[in-house]
């Protein structure tokens, strides 16, 4: 059964107030809508947290590969040092090793020769 309020005619003021909310409606679909605004995603700290935490253990890790770096460079360098000293003493040592054997072989020579001399028949 239809409502006996809704045949009946607007009053002056009830006009004005559907207008009015009219006008209202009408701006405010006129507004152009706000950026929208997202929710909190869920599990965001606990992310973040991770995060820091894994950016942390990377950092501390890079920092001692780096001193490593720096030990072994430092190692290499004594090792190579070391190893060309014990070079130049090797060298040194044949060097005297080689005059001292062609000394050898001249002496051997020389007295050689003085024995020829000497056990003559």
């Amino acid at each position: 059964m239809p409502d006996a309020r809704l045949a009946q005619p607007l009053t002056d003021s009830q006009r004005d107030h559907l207008a009015a909310i009219r006008d209202r409606i009408d701006a405010a679909a006129q507004l152009k809508p706000a950026e929208p605004v997202a929710p909190p995603a869920y599990g965001a700290p606990q992310r973040d947290a991770i995060s820091s935490v894994v950016d942390n253990v990377v950092q501390t890790v890079c920092l001692q590969i780096a001193e490593l770096r720096v030990q072994l460079d430092t190692l290499e360098k004594q090792l190579l040092m070391s190893g060309a000293a014990a070079k130049d003493t090797l060298n040194q040592q044949v060097a005297v090793c080689m005059e001292v054997n062609e000394q050898a072989k001249q002496l051997a020579s020389i007295i050689g020769s003085i024995a020829e001399r000497v056990v003559r028949p």
